[in-house]
């Protein structure tokens, strides 16, 4: 565990974190700090690596295969029709958290990355309270049928 690390305290269960799946290797986590558009994930690895270039090689598999069914499983319980990922790569890219984590993004022909941004960042919406418990809940629900019939354990 790196100290002052959120990704690492949450997995240490000193900071709240709704976790949705994890094995030796990762963990997939419900974007808290960003409960503006429901959906906003991201698979992360146990260990902490700084960024994407610092992955070693046996982990970009895991990560990637992951990112895919965690993308499945979105699609799903969501009702998007497409997903977004993103890795923020060092700090002029944007990164913040520097325990390499990829974003997924929930995108349908409704809420658009215009519409994302706008009701985001401008208007400030935020999923409700309730709302996002049963979102969790789904989306929990929808990876762990992804993973059984990928035969992942």
């Amino acid at each position: 565990m790196t100290q002052g690390c959120i990704f690492c305290e949450i997995l240490a269960g000193q900071k709240p974190g709704d976790i949705l799946y994890e094995n030796e290797q990762l963990f997939i986590l419900w974007d808290l700090r960003q409960p503006r558009m429901g959906g906003h994930i991201l698979v992360i690895p146990r260990q902490h690596i700084e960024n994407l270039i610092s992955l070693p090689d046996e982990l970009d598999q895991m990560m990637m295969r992951y990112s895919k069914i965690a993308s499945r499983a979105l699609i799903k319980a969501v009702n998007c029709s497409g997903v977004n990922l993103m890795i923020a790569n060092g700090q002029s890219a944007g990164q913040t958290v520097f325990h390499l984590h990829i974003h997924l993004l929930p995108r349908n022909r409704i809420i658009d990355i215009f519409s994302y941004y706008l009701n985001a960042f401008i208007l400030h919406y935020k999923v409700p309270k309730n709302r996002q418990k049963a979102l969790v809940q789904r989306i929990r629900e929808a990876i762990i049928q992804e993973i059984q019939a990928n035969g992942e354990n």
